[in-house]
């Protein structure tokens, strides 16, 4: 094995040990929405700047000063992205009927019966009543 071989192995151990803890940590305690909501908003933020410095080489070290504006400008487009469609989506929650109403409707399939509330259809046994199992 040559020396430049070995140097890659050794330079990527690092990131396959900690990818191999974080996958044993996950199959034992599977992660709350909210840390994989953080995870993933930092995975984005990795991506996020590493096409910044890939498409602005020049740009970063000759005109600082548009790119941090540029910089700045879109974090707070995401940001206000992301609180309103929070908002918006807590809206809708609040507004949501109750499951129990796609029971009360008489369907005219024996298999499936529409529930208006979730706009999907309910799959049911075929001879059952129309009341909730």
């Amino acid at each position: 094995m040559s020396a430049a071989v070995f140097q890659v192995y050794l330079f990527t151990l690092p990131a396959f040990g900690i990818a191999t803890v974080g996958a044993v940590i996950a199959a034992l305690r599977p992660p709350t929405d909210k840390v994989t909501s953080l995870i993933q908003h930092f995975a984005a933020g990795i991506v996020f700047a590493a096409t910044a410095l890939e498409l602005l080489p020049k740009e970063r070290t000759q005109a600082a000063l548009p790119v941090v504006i540029g910089f700045a400008l879109g974090l707070a487009l995401m940001l206000l992205v992301r609180q309103v469609a929070g908002t918006i989506e807590k809206r809708e929650q609040a507004t949501r009927y109750p499951t129990a109403c796609c029971w009360s409707r008489p369907s005219t399939s024996s298999l499936t019966g529409w529930c208006s509330a979730w706009h999907s259809p309910v799959a049911r046994k075929p001879g059952s009543s129309l009341q909730p199992p």
